[in-house]
């Protein structure tokens, strides 16, 4: 639908001139429109610039339909451009995006887990943080994304807090948590709908445990999660509450599935020595992926946190 003259359709002439264009037009498909949807022209030498939305009308002055030469900056009073781009972390793009029981989630804490993290001394560098944003009471239900490298898994459950502040990363750091106290949650959850492309992994409605807490812990079964052992590290440990440092941030299901055991693991966050990191089941006798050490095996490692 373009012509040789000025409208939707010109080039430009490199290295020659200085007059300008920063023009925005549409050439097919939509409701059978084709041409200019807004023109802004010679913006560097001083002149009056060209101002337009939509095709410039026959009766005005100018060269074309994409407003060239029409020196009309005066005549408006109000001149504004803002320039958006959409955030792939917002919890509307991204892995997310493809998985359909994120539908309706917003985006709270997004983390690019370091290999060694030290979140005794300083709190996690979440590249997106949002938890100030969100109400106590606000939310019913909470989700983790875990990404690592190819590998990823998607688990939601009905909330265990109204507090947005502790469902990240539960760090021995004072501004972890609510800000006073170390985040602890070792309890079960319910509703747990997990998606993941680890074979076996994926269900919905399970019955689930959460191991949240920044301390060191043992093997002592003493919610007598099903499944779970009392003298190995599993999907049924318990904290030693305000004795070291090591952290578990795990998610678990334990029932009314094919699959029992863990979901997601990050553990060993506080001191500098490097994480543990897993999806499922480790292939080892801790099935939580304690001690494992192998946070470097990854070159992605990304956590999301979302509520609902």
């Amino acid at each position: 639908g373009a012509s040789n003259a000025w409208d939707h359709g010109d080039s430009v002439e490199l290295n020659n001139g200085s007059f300008g264009s920063m023009q925005v037009h549409i050439n097919g498909g939509g409701n059978n429109y084709v041409g200019t949807v807004f023109a802004f022209n010679h913006f560097n030498d001083g002149y009056v610039s060209d101002l337009g939305i939509g095709k410039k009308p026959g009766n005005l002055s100018g060269l074309g339909t994409d407003w060239s030469y029409t020196q009309n900056a005066n005549s408006y009073s109000v001149r504004n451009m803002k320039v958006y781009v959409s955030d792939a972390s917002s919890g509307h793009g991204g892995l997310e995006s493809t998985i359909s029981d994120a539908d309706g989630y917003q985006l709270v804490y997004e983390l690019d887990i370091p290999t060694t993290p030290t979140y005794g001394a300083t709190p996690p560098q979440y590249t997106v943080d949002k938890s100030l944003s969100i109400p106590d009471f606000s939310f019913t239900r909470v989700a983790y994304l875990l990404e690592l490298d190819d590998k990823y898994v998607w688990v939601s459950m009905g909330t265990f807090t109204d507090d947005a502040s502790q469902i990240g990363v539960p760090c021995l750091h004072t501004l972890c948590g609510d800000g006073h106290s170390g985040s602890v949650f070792k309890q079960l959850v319910g509703n747990v709908n997990v998606v993941s492309n680890v074979p076996g992994l994926t269900g919905n409605n399970y019955v689930g445990n959460i191991e949240f807490w920044p301390y060191n812990y043992n093997a002592f079964n003493s919610l007598n999660i099903p499944g779970a052992s009392h003298s190995a590290f599993d999907w049924g440990d318990s904290p030693d509450l305000f004795n070291g440092s090591f952290g578990s941030m795990q998610v678990h299901v334990n029932g009314n599935g094919n699959y029992q055991g863990v979901i997601f693991a990050f553990n060993h966050f506080n001191d500098g020595f490097v994480a543990d990191l897993g999806i499922g089941n480790a292939p080892s006798p801790m099935l939580d992926w304690s001690i494992a050490g192998n946070a470097r095996e990854y070159s992605t490692r990304r956590l999301k946190v979302f509520v609902k």
